[in-house]
């Protein structure tokens, strides 16, 4: 079973008993959002729908595409006046595609590898949490991450990204837990630079600097 870019991020993310994200706390839950939002981007970059020329992002081929979190972000980049940066997008589709957890939560209830629930917070409000059935996929990914992160031969580009973005996310870091001195050293570098050769992860991972720091430029 293959998910897309945005379901597997979205899944590294959860919690597999409690089904709610692995991480609480405003910056971890950032980063999510606007890797999520990469993924997005990777995802209709890698499937030919858009290419990246000069750091912006140009349309190939018009919607649909038979997702409708994708459709969605390709309309809106379609029926932009001018071609806008990665980094634009990035930050434009995190706010613009709403629900984006719920919608990738319940595309994996769909088919079968989380199950729904609902709980109440503070007796009122309702929260939609997705415990994990299918362990073996995930535990599939983060072996598959873990070991493109390690290696010294590149990644194949969908697993390049997903790890990118999963690094942006950090969401890897249970992966490289028993990883000290040089060993982490090495491991920080190679995902720094894998991130920095990644065009779609690049732009998450500067957008993420200028929230948290706004004196950045991020581009427009």
């Amino acid at each position: 079973m293959l998910l897309t870019l945005p379901e597997s991020l979205f899944l590294l993310a959860l919690d597999d008993e409690r089904g709610s994200l692995r991480y609480d706390g405003h910056h971890a839950l950032i980063c999510l959002h606007y890797a999520l939002a990469g993924a997005v981007l990777g995802k209709l970059v890698l499937c030919g729908y858009l290419t990246v020329e000069q750091q912006q992002l140009v349309v190939l081929n018009p919607p649909p595409v038979g997702d409708s979190l994708l459709d969605e972000a390709l309309q809106q980049i379609e029926r932009a006046h001018q071609p806008r940066s990665l980094c634009y997008w990035v930050e434009r589709l995190r706010h613009t595609l709403r629900d984006m957890q719920r919608r990738l939560g319940d595309e994996l209830a769909d088919i079968g590898v989380v199950r729904p629930e609902q709980h109440r917070v503070f007796g009122v409000l309702h929260s939609r949490r997705y415990p994990v059935l299918d362990c073996r996929l995930k535990s599939m990914l983060t072996h598959d991450l873990s070991q493109a992160a390690l290696a010294q031969a590149a990644p194949e580009p969908r697993t390049r990204l997903l790890l990118c973005l999963a690094s942006c996310a950090e969401v890897l870091q249970d992966q490289f837990a028993e990883c000290n001195g040089a060993a982490a050293e090495a491991v920080a570098r190679r995902l720094a630079a894998l991130v920095a050769a990644e065009p779609v992860a690049a732009a998450v991972a500067k957008t993420i600097a200028f929230i948290e720091a706004p004196s950045l430029e991020p581009g427009g």
